[in-house]
């Protein structure tokens, strides 16, 4: 009997405390809803960031809508790695390149990217210039920044890509630009084809005179001198700080030739009318890249038209590069049209000697 009633009594509790709870399929009211924060909306922002066109030769603005993050430049950076999102625009930085750090200090804006940024980049002056000012350019829309200190591992180098000077802050290129009532423009190459001549890169007007500060070698810093010009033909005088020489240039429609030269010529004359003891071609057209020629032992070829060059004597644009090839070295030369050599770089396996142009005076 006594078992029976212990069993009626917890019988009874258990369906009493079931009663007092809600049924798994009991809608709550809404007073029972729990309370859920809604997520936090976020903000947005439009940047405009700088790739360059089909030609590398402007830099096209894209508007982009973005998260609004905490470091805008950093944002920007960023958002120029993962590339254009227009059809007309190509990327200016390797995807693969990191943003180490980026810091401004006095209106600089310090610049730190991996490794990537240098040895995954596709080369070439013009492709250069595309990348470093599309960051410049970039960057300097912001009131705080004024230039770009490039950093490449947490440090500085000389040329970073090859060409472009970058141990000092770079200011913005506003001439890069591309026109607004167009995003494309006939390719410099087409206009270099059709208007210049050899003779244009070779202003061998008589007085003229060229500095040149060398670096690799003792003898790699020269200057030169137009002595005396007639007709088609000049004479100029090299003097390395060893040796003094003498050569002679012949101006044709289609190309420039050294027709004489001699060495330790220290009391040179006039030798205008001197026969000629070689027939050596500077420059040959059409002005464009693949023109190839013979000139002695060597093999020369115009492969840039829009070559950037920085000097003391200052930065040119669209400058022709000539690459000449012998059977164990190479040679680079640089010409800016109506100004003429403003580069020479020589590389013979690890080894690099250059001469780049530090004044000129062309009469």
């Amino acid at each position: 009997m006594k078992k029976l009633l212990v069993s009626i009594i917890v019988l009874f509790l258990a369906l009493s405390l079931f009663g007092c709870s809600s049924a798994p399929w009991q809608k709550n009211t809404p007073d029972q809803d729990p309370a859920v924060d809604p997520k936090p909306s976020q903000e947005t922002i439009k940047i405009n960031l700088y790739f360059g066109d089909q030609q590398a030769m402007y830099l096209i603005k894209e508007e982009r809508t973005v998260i609004k993050s905490g470091n805008l430049p950093e944002l920007m950076i960023n958002e120029l790695i993962k590339g254009p999102q227009g059809q007309d625009s190509v990327p200016t930085i390797p995807q693969e390149t990191k943003l180490l750090s980026l810091e401004i200090s006095g209106g600089v804006a310090y610049v730190n990217f991996s490794k990537e940024v240098k040895t995954n980049h596709w080369g070439g002056s013009s492709g250069e210039t595309m990348t470093i000012f599309s960051i410049v350019n970039t960057l300097t829309q912001l009131p705080e920044i004024k230039k770009v200190q490039f950093l490449l591992e947490g440090e500085k180098q000389e040329a970073i890509w090859g060409h472009y000077y970058t141990l000092e802050p770079v200011e913005p290129d506003l001439s890069l630009l591309a026109p607004a009532s167009s995003q494309t423009k006939q390719p410099e190459e087409a206009k270099e084809e059709k208007t210049s001549k050899p003779a244009d890169y070779f202003p061998l007007t008589q007085g003229s005179t060229w500095q040149y500060l060398g670096d690799g070698n003792e003898y790699a810093s020269f200057t030169r001198e137009v002595l005396y010009a007639e007709g088609n033909k000049s004479q100029i005088k090299e003097d390395n700080g060893g040796t003094v020489s003498t050569s002679i240039y012949q101006i044709s429609t289609d190309a420039v030739t050294r027709i004489y030269f001699t060495g330790e010529d220290y009391e040179p004359k006039n030798m205008l009318n001197q026969p000629g003891n070689q027939n050596i071609t500077m420059l040959k057209g059409p002005i464009k890249p693949g023109t190839k020629w013979t000139a002695g032992s060597s093999t020369r070829e115009i492969v840039d038209i829009n070559a950037v060059v920085n000097t003391p004597a200052g930065k040119f644009d669209n400058c022709v590069k000539v690459k000449i090839t012998e059977e164990f070295s190479t040679l680079y030369e640089y010409y800016k049209k109506d100004i003429g050599l403003i580069k020479r770089e020589f590389v013979l396996e690890n080894d690099k000697i250059t001469s780049v142009l530090t004044n000129y005076s062309i009469k």
